[in-house]
């Protein structure tokens, strides 16, 4: 009776996407895959072919749809086919697990005209070394391969990882960044046009690109930097390196494009009904919870806590339920109060500012900080140094850069938590020009409004437009304050009122120059 004719599934696999696209290895792998078959006297029934990560960790789809063919009652093979031991595996604990399917199905195992008997220790341990070696090299290039995108980012600020920033491009041989002009107009078409009040999603149609990549775009890369990050948790490897590269707007187009998105979001959604003056710059100063407006049956505008709401836990009973009109008046009169001229302004921000004895001390120690990072990273250079020159074993190398990461770690975590405190806090310098631009400004907006309604005084703050008064609410509390909370009006409740039916709130403006709350503690009454 004629021996019946062998049935083989071919696995051909490249570990990159360059070496699948020119196909020579696909091509060459096949080619003498093909021969070996044919000189066993055997046909190729299904091909599993393209590419994968040969690396440890990663997915590798092919390999596992073979398998699953293979654990099925009615099998389309009898045997597997590879061109050397390291195309079938570089993961042992894969290979381990691959080989007993195989072998509890009686599928047999090819490299090329070479069969090993999975039933044989001396096979098993063979195929087992060769994917253990291969899952070294594998770990030990991948290693090298990203130390060195780190230090080429580092040295020469190369794009050496993820997607490039929008409307940049790169050249290899002057290794220099420029700019695409026609993505650069059209951001900076959207950008005036999105700031002059029309839909992002209209301009986004129009320009045929996605919603929210033109979104992120605007908000997020169109500076001067662009950040690349590593995190390859096996290795122990973070690293987060900026490159400078040419701007696609103004950093101050940037920041009033993501003060535009935040009031899209809150005070601007929607077309409301009734009109609040300080809608999106009003507290709760228990739990930060933003008020939001609210109408009674009387048609009286308030600005109220929400009693149910997610993410507040606010302890405050009851929550805070605030008159719009006494309110809005007497923030805007103590606002004209208060910016009479730079000194009382710069004064205001002084008081406001934490010991700027303390802050000076504190960016000192960023600095050492920034000096010891500096350290650890050459020392990792100098390690990835050694280990091209075949100096330093890969044991010894991951100790002493797991040594190097840990310290690394906690240094980055020491610096980031004394940047964040300081991180509002103006320089003395900062505080006299802010003082200057304030006064400056508001003087423009009073004058403007005296002239065009021919007020006596300029303190007649009830003859200013809506508008106006938007305008110089918007000008003050552009921004955030030290302890990193947003610019605005606090409210808070006067101790021994619980019980009294008309309440009155005491509220501390909080703005470019901030306000004491102790002048402010009986003019805002509200009834419940």
């Amino acid at each position: 009776m004629p021996e019946k004719q062998l049935r083989f599934a071919a696995l051909i696999r490249v570990s990159t996407d360059k070496k699948e696209k020119q196909g020579e290895s696909l091509r060459t792998q096949e080619k003498q895959i093909a021969q070996a078959v044919e000189s066993l006297g055997g046909v190729i029934t299904k091909r599993y072919a393209g590419q994968e990560h040969a690396t440890e960790g990663y997915e590798h789809k092919q390999l596992d749809m073979l398998l699953a063919d293979a654990e099925k009652k009615r099998k389309q093979f009898d045997a597997v086919m590879v061109f050397d031991a390291s195309r079938w595996s570089r993961d042992n604990e894969k290979s381990k697990a691959g080989l007993r399917i195989l072998r509890e199905n009686g599928i047999r195992f090819f490299t090329l005209t070479q069969e090993f008997n999975l039933t044989q220790p001396t096979s098993i341990l063979f195929l087992g070394m060769s994917a253990e070696i291969g899952e070294f090299q594998a770990r030990q290039q991948k290693q090298k391969s990203v130390l060195s995108c780190i230090e080429r980012a580092k040295r020469l600020g190369a794009p050496t990882s993820g997607r490039r920033p929008f409307g940049r491009t790169w050249d290899k041989e002057a290794q220099k960044w420029g700019v695409d002009e026609k993505k650069k107009a059209m951001i900076e078409d959207v950008a005036k046009r999105y700031l002059a009040g029309e839909s992002l999603t209209k301009l986004a149609k129009e320009y045929a690109t996605n919603h929210s990549f033109l979104n992120k775009t605007l908000a997020e890369s169109c500076g001067d930097s662009y950040t690349i990050t590593w995190d390859i948790k096996d290795l122990r490897i973070h690293e987060t390196v900026t490159i400078d590269i040419p701007p696609l707007l103004s950093a101050k187009t940037i920041k009033a494009i993501r003060k535009k998105a935040v009031a899209n979001r809150t005070y601007q959604h929607g077309k409301p009904k009734y009109q609040y003056l300080l809608q999106g710059y009003v507290f709760c100063e228990a739990c930060g919870y933003s008020l939001t407006g609210q109408t009674n049956h009387m048609k009286k505008l308030y600005y109220r806590h929400r009693t149910i709401a997610r993410h507040c836990e606010c302890k405050v009973r009851p929550r805070p339920f605030v008159r719009a009109d006494q309110l809005e008046d007497a923030v805007i009169s103590l606002l004209f109060d208060t910016f009479g001229n730079p000194k009382a302004v710069k004064r205001a921000i002084d008081e406001a500012t934490p010991n700027l004895k303390k802050v000076q001390e504190c960016r000192q120690k960023m600095q050492r900080i920034n000096t010891d990072l500096s350290s650890v990273n050459r020392s990792r250079n100098s390690i990835l140094t050694l280990i091209e020159r075949e100096s330093l074993t890969l044991e010894q190398a991951e100790t002493k850069l797991a040594e190097l990461q840990e310290r690394e770690d906690l240094l980055t975590t020491e610096l980031d938590r004394m940047a964040a405190s300081i991180e509002n806090v103006p320089t003395p310098k900062q505080i006299k020009t802010t003082a200057e631009e304030v006064v400056k400004q508001f003087t423009k907006l009073k004058v403007s409004a005296r002239r065009r309604l021919k007020i006596k005084e300029a303190n007649q703050f009830d003859q200013m437009t809506w508008e106006d008064k938007r305008g110089l609410i918007e000008l003050v509390f552009d921004g955030t304050c030290s302890d990193g909370r947003p610019m605005g009006i606090y409210i808070d409740p006067i101790d021994g009122q619980e019980n009294y039916r008309q309440k009155k709130w005491a509220f501390t403006i909080r703005g470019i120059a901030p306000v004491d709350r102790q002048q402010c503690v009986t003019q805002c009454v509200s009834r419940l």
